[in-house]
């Protein structure tokens, strides 16, 4: 008798699927042995393997005969010469028990794998010393995140008032009916704590912030962009300063967002916990700026850039956000690691030059010296003093110098020179020219 197998195979025909051979017992096959089935040191030996089968024409090509016919599994029987019982052939994904031979055991039946029992299936509660992980928390040092949190405590209410009359002080809103139309915002009360460098408490900090992301473009808010400050800015900063042995400030401005001007209508709702018992159903109209808003950035740059131009400060086309303030007629010197201060008279300064302006229409030798201490008759120094001080020496040593007009040919005749980054200060070249009518100097 032979025996099934399963196996799969494609047709030579792309129309024909995959389909599972499972050969019918051949009455042909002579029955083989019982012992047959228990080799030594194999596995699932009990399966036939397919190098052993009959190469019967059906079995291995069912394209061999015209209409080939599925073949069904069937199990290995045993012929009537043998009493046995017969051994079960297993599936493909189930286990073979075998024994330490490799050959099948005698227990037939697949072993189940064994459930794990957890602590508390065993009746221990007990926790494990190892997963036990135990943190003491100090609640004073735990910031709240909503404003029902922070009214149970003492010094977040503190924190809370502070920042609250800060805002009242500043003129930051004003209180008007509600209407439906209006863009209502919501708010929140954002706490913070400030720690000192050893984890000291420095202070608590209560910040009333709007919830921005509830404005409308167009409504209660347009444009948005605010400079930022380039980090080659303030490293380039950072470099004259410590070349220049400049004294370096840091400025904080507090509640720096509430001094900026709002230009569009905003309205939001009252505070929690500091709702208007008279007028519980009003909303705050906001004429400052508040932490939270689109526009709060913008309106800040704006009021700060505007002060800092009252006081002098110019603003740099290279980065908007760098202010330079000149010190008109101050020249600083340190000397021997102390600061000397000097500064040129600059209504003496202007008057001297000006009267040098006029002695060149006459010595035109003194033209190129003039006009370089002209361009700092806005703010001189002592050293444009000592500048226009030589000139003066040099008029004095040469005062009987001049032009001289004789006659002579009506023509013209020119002379030019230049020299090449010729300037120490600047490294431009320096050109000049002269042009004679006849013998007399013109231009």
């Amino acid at each position: 008798m032979s025996y099934s197998m399963r196996t799969l195979f494609h047709s030579r025909n792309s129309h024909l699927p995959w389909t599972a051979l499972e050969p019918q017992a051949n009455p042909l096959s002579p029955s083989l042995p019982l012992q047959s089935l228990h080799q030594p040191n194999t596995i699932a030996s009990d399966i036939p393997n397919p190098t052993n089968l009959p190469s019967t024409p059906a079995l291995l090509d069912p394209l061999a005969t015209a209409n080939p016919m599925p073949l069904q599994i069937s199990r290995p029987t045993i012929s009537s010469s043998h009493e046995q019982e017969a051994v079960p052939v297993p599936e493909l994904n189930q286990s073979v028990p075998t024994d330490t031979h490799g050959a099948l055991s005698s227990n037939q039946q697949s072993i189940q794998p064994q459930r794990m029992t957890t602590r508390s299936q065993s009746g221990i509660h007990k926790r494990n010393p190892k997963y036990a992980l135990h943190v003491n928390i100090d609640h004073s040092l735990v910031e709240p995140t909503c404003y029902s949190q922070a009214f149970k405590q003492h010094e977040w209410r503190n924190a809370m008032v502070q920042e609250f009359n800060a805002l009242q002080r500043c003129g930051t809103w004003k209180s008007v009916p509600y209407h439906p139309q209006m863009n209502l915002l919501p708010n929140k009360w954002v706490f913070k704590l400030k720690q000192r460098a050893d984890g000291s408490i420095e202070r608590y900090k209560a910040r009333l912030v709007a919830n921005g992301f509830h404005q409308k473009h167009g409504i209660d808010y347009t444009e948005t962009f605010s400079p930022m400050v380039k980090h080659s800015t303030i490293r380039l900063v950072l470099s004259l300063a410590v070349s220049k042995r400049w004294p370096i400030r840091q400025l904080d401005v507090h509640n720096a967002f509430l001094h900026g001007f709002l230009n569009e209508d905003v309205y939001m709702r009252q505070p929690a916990g500091f709702v208007d018992q008279q007028y519980p159903n009003y909303v705050c109209k906001l004429q400052r700026s508040i932490y939270g808003l689109k526009q709060a950035p913008r309106a800040w740059f704006h009021r700060f850039s505007e002060f800092l131009l009252q006081l002098g400060f110019e603003a740099s086309t290279c980065d908007y956000s760098l202010f330079v303030y000149n010190h008109r007629g101050v020249e600083v010197q340190y000397m021997n690691d102390q600061m000397h201060l000097s500064q040129a008279n600059p209504d003496l300064y202007r008057s001297v030059v000006g009267a040098l302006q006029y002695l060149t229409i006459t010595r035109p030798d003194l033209s190129y010296a003039v006009n370089q201490v002209c361009q700092f008759m806005h703010s001189p120094t002592t050293m444009h003093w000592t500048a226009v001080k030589r000139i003066l020496r040099y008029v004095k040593a040469t005062y009987n110098h001049g032009l001289l007009y004789k006659p002579g040919l009506s023509h013209l005749t020119a002379f030019f020179d230049a020299d090449y980054a010729g300037n120490p200060d600047t490294r431009h070249s320096t050109g000049g020219f002269c042009i004679y009518f006849g013998s007399n100097l013109v231009s």
